[in-house]
């Protein structure tokens, strides 16, 4: 008999982030391009993070600097009955049954039949309105921009918004079914994250995604989906402005933008046999931070149908994203836990005996939706396995694309396996 192995709920604030970057996104497309000096998103007062940004600047000089700017303050609003999917089986709790699950409306994401279990989640409905402000420094820029968004936009109307959203997958789920699969990654001796990911991949009917660890944040792992945001824009208005000498004039249009989205608020592991003995700390929103500076995570749009599993005879081998960290120019990341032990020695003969190793091996580096360019924005070093960032922006999301040419790498891995081989027998001889 099938039953609930365990369940954990999952920060949902990754989404949210995914949500204002796409709010975001609509919004600057209808401006000429870096038309914004500043953009900010943030529950926070935007003036305290331009203050953090730009130093001990004086008011002045801020002013002077980052018009015009675009400042995106979002508020949760909780389900009531006039959104739709509320209080229906898909969204709602029933008191008689195991964690209050129906597991007939639950959604598939994995199934593995050998070992008897399945990830599933539970589907949440959730809407945030947005306050957004457009600061400009003089009166007829203001009213030349008022006048070109109500001719450009959709007000009072209902729309759809494509967009690719990623929700963080608890930690506990991924360490449970690592054991359950035979490919524990808890052991911090033995790297086995490519092969989770790989498995976790091939049977999975979403991509799962991976983010890096680095210095100030921990590795994790995502539930890549398309989605139809519902958007609605309303309440455009201008203000009289203020002034208060020559370098100080604010000219603000605002108005809101309301988004309602599916998201999964529940994360569960059901199978049918007896259920398993395995020690994971079951934590609500483990993976929460507690960062007062909130830095949404930007989803690629479409990344999977833009870069295909196959170019040129190369193979989509992993895809993984990170953050630079805060405060420093440029910023290296170690990418070698995105390989395994054999690729990595492959990698590293190729590098030692002055090989091309695009010839086994080609990397494609993204900064939120820009594809940026080797030896300009990015340096990659083989032989330490270092991804150094140029310029790095604390606030963007970096993604790694690796290609690989598989033909190569596993007949270098069969010479080498048949190398140590003869070695072994030549010993014996002896």
């Amino acid at each position: 008999m099938e039953g609930i192995y365990t369940v954990s709920a999952p920060s949902s604030s990754t989404t949210y982030g995914n949500v204002a970057s796409a709010i975001r996104e609509m919004l600057i497309t209808h401006f000429p391009y870096n038309f914004f000096k500043y953009i900010n998103i943030s529950s926070e007062l935007a003036f305290r993070n331009m203050r953090r940004q730009f130093g001990s600047n004086t008011n002045n000089e801020i002013n002077k600097r980052v018009k015009p700017y675009l400042l995106i303050k979002p508020s949760y609003i909780i389900p009531g009955s006039d959104m739709f999917l509320y209080d229906v089986p898909l969204t709602k709790n029933f008191y008689n049954l195991e964690h209050g699950i129906e597991t007939r409306h639950l959604f598939p994401i994995y199934n593995d039949f050998k070992n008897n279990f399945s990830i599933d989640f539970k589907m949440n409905r959730d809407k945030i309105d947005y306050d957004i402000t457009i600061t400009v420094r003089t009166l007829h820029q203001q009213l030349d921009i008022y006048k070109a968004m109500i001719n450009t936009l959709v007000w009072e109307s209902p729309f759809i918004l494509p967009a690719s959203l990623e929700s963080m997958i608890p930690s506990s789920i991924v360490n449970y079914s690592s054991k359950l699969i035979g490919v524990d990654i808890s052991d911090p001796e033995v790297n086995n994250i490519p092969l989770l990911l790989q498995k976790l991949n091939e049977k999975s009917k979403y991509p799962i995604t991976y983010k890096i660890r680095n210095a100030s944040a921990k590795e994790q792992f995502f539930l890549y989906y398309h989605h139809g945001i519902y958007v609605t824009l309303s309440d455009l208005s201008l203000d009289e402005g203020s002034r208060k000498n020559m370098a100080d004039d604010d000219f603000n249009i605002t108005f809101k933008v309301s988004a309602e989205f599916n998201l999964p608020g529940l994360f569960i592991i059901k199978g049918t046999n007896p259920r398993p003995n395995i020690d994971v700390s079951l934590v609500v929103g483990d993976d929460s931070s507690d960062s007062k500076e909130f830095i949404p995570l930007y989803t690629y749009n479409n990344l999977f149908s833009e870069y295909i599993s196959k170019i040129d005879g190369f193979r989509l081998y992993t895809t993984s994203m990170f953050n630079t960290e805060k405060g420093k120019r440029d910023d290296s990341l170690d990418i070698s836990v995105l390989f395994d032990n054999g690729y990595l020695q492959v990698i590293k003969e190729y590098n030692d005996f002055n090989q091309t190793v695009d010839t086994i091996l080609r990397i494609i580096v993204l900064k939120n939706q820009e594809e940026l360019t080797q030896n300009v924005d990015y340096i990659m070093d083989w032989n330490s396995m270092d991804l150094k960032i140029l310029n790095s922006d604390y606030t963007a999301t970096y993604r790694i694309l690796l290609y690989i040419n598989s033909i190569k790498i596993n007949e270098r891995l069969a010479e080498i396996e048949d190398s140590y081989k003869t070695d072994k027998s030549g010993l014996k001889d002896k």
